[in-house]
């Protein structure tokens, strides 16, 4: 009678529901029961998901497994429903199950920090985070991380599984890390221990962690910052490169100490989502303040045609034809060498502003080059050239003086150029503000009106 009830409840498998396109993101290692990530599409409605999944071990544990991940729902339904947490957590949209695997139905967000590294180029930004853009794009992230960490521990939870596997991304051009991996999160305030996490078998009991705290979150993510730096945080304090000393990046002191704070913190030390946002804050203010008075090259490219041609034959006389490109390039080349100043808007979009640069003749406007379609301003695109004549902006820009060589070139051998110098090409967006505008909308400033008017409300009806 048992066996007959048991197949009655034989669930269908998974691949009747969606259709897994391609491998996985995420290979699955299943002597560590990690899981894998597949992206798949649902075969009824066409939407598209991340499909977390691990394989099942036909023993008691299997029972544990689906008590962890039932309560992960119920736990993420309520994280999620805090403002801003959709945008730096992976949401969990259904846990799914089938003779064979576990499962839980994400969005598709990018694939795993982990996989990432291992498949960019040596030209992604992951891998040059000696060039300024690619480490300020690193602690932008980073800023994303903590921000999802200060959500999860705001509602009384401790992740207590952060690593490069948990952390998905497409490598963009613009800040996109995001949170996930709460399977083994914990709910430490709750009101008794029953309740705070998924009741374990014996044996699934003595494979937990012996402490899970707030502390151990926050050195895990300065675990995983100090591994994409390629350094290690003895318990001294001291910051060690894991590469030899011309191959590994120099981290300056501010970097240096939040990594300290981070992984080996001291009793004088505050670890809470602000203090350590408002550290970040001040690495990429240092980072690109570094800019103007660090050795490199900033990187012009000129495209054929152009307008500037016309700009530079009405300048010279007609002495550089419209049709000489070369000569263009060189009488560019000479013109910026002889003194240049950067005028940045005080709003500064990397994505849809200018940039205005200025010599003793002409003035110049840059804009972001498109690489593969991102816009990127470790190269400047000359859009437009005319000469200068009378005050430029009435006050809406800040000047910054440009004493570094500026290269002025063909798009193709500006990539050259690109690849060829690698750390010390310079961008040209580090002078503007560095924030995440995804960060800064009202979602802070309309919970504290709330907060205040429930105070208000509370004080009246005393």
């Amino acid at each position: 009678m048992a066996k007959k009830n048991t197949q009655s409840r034989k669930r269908p498998p998974l691949e009747l529901r969606f259709e897994f396109v391609g491998d996985a993101i995420a290979p699955s290692d299943r002597s560590a029961l990690k899981s894998a990530i597949f992206e798949v599409e649902d075969r009824v409605t066409g939407a598209s998901y991340n499909l977390k999944i691990w394989r099942k071990t036909n023993t008691a544990v299997d029972d544990d497994l689906r008590q962890l991940w039932l309560h992960e729902m119920r736990q993420m339904q309520r994280l999620m429903s805090y403002g801003g947490a959709r945008d730096v957590i992976v949401d969990v949209v259904e846990f799914v199950e089938d003779e064979e695997n576990f499962g839980v139905l994400q969005p598709q967000l990018g694939q795993p920090l982990a996989q990432r590294l291992q498949r960019v180029t040596r030209n992604h930004w992951l891998k040059n985070l000696g060039a300024i853009r690619s480490r300020v794009l690193l602690w932008r992230n980073v800023g994303r991380l903590v921000k999802a960490l200060g959500i999860v521990h705001s509602q009384g939870l401790v992740h207590g599984n952060l690593s490069a596997d948990v952390v998905l991304t497409d490598g963009a051009e613009d800040p996109d890390f995001y949170l996930s991996g709460f399977e083994w999160s914990l709910w430490l305030s709750a009101d008794s221990v029953a309740a705070s996490h998924a009741r374990l078998s014996p044996q699934g009991e003595s494979k937990r962690a012996v402490r899970y705290s707030f502390e151990e979150d926050w050195q895990a993510l300065g675990r995983l910052i100090a591994a994409i730096f390629r350094v290690i945080v003895r318990p001294t304090g001291d910051v060690e490169a894991l590469d030899e000393p011309g191959q590994s990046i120099e981290l300056s002191p501010s970097e240096r100490a939040i990594l300290r704070r981070l992984i080996v913190p001291s009793r004088l030390d505050v670890q809470d989502a602000g203090t350590i946002l408002r550290a970040i804050d001040d690495i990429v203010s240092n980072v690109a303040r570094s800019v103007s008075v660090r050795a490199g090259t900033f990187l012009v490219a000129l495209p054929v045609p152009s307008r500037v041609a016309d700009a530079i034959f009405d300048a010279t006389g007609g002495q550089v034809p419209v049709d000489e490109f070369r000569k263009q390039v060189e009488w560019l080349q000479a013109d910026m060498a002889g003194g240049a100043t950067l005028l940045v808007p005080t709003s500064f979009d990397p994505r849809r502003d200018r940039l205005t640069l200025v010599t003793e003749a002409m003035a110049y406007t840059l804009t972001a080059f498109q690489d593969d379609g991102a816009p990127v301003w470790d190269i400047a695109f000359c859009a437009n050239a005319e000469p200068r004549g009378g005050p430029i902006g009435l006050g809406n820009f800040i000047e910054h003086t440009i004493p570094q060589p500026i290269s002025v070139s063909g798009i193709r051998r500006a990539r050259e150029l690109r690849a060829e110098l690698g750390p010390d090409v310079l961008d040209w967006s580090a002078f503007a503000d560095q924030k995440d505008n995804a960060d800064t909308g009202r979602t802070e400033e309309i919970q504290a009106a709330l907060i205040l008017v429930q105070i208000v409300e509370s004080v009246v009806k005393a």
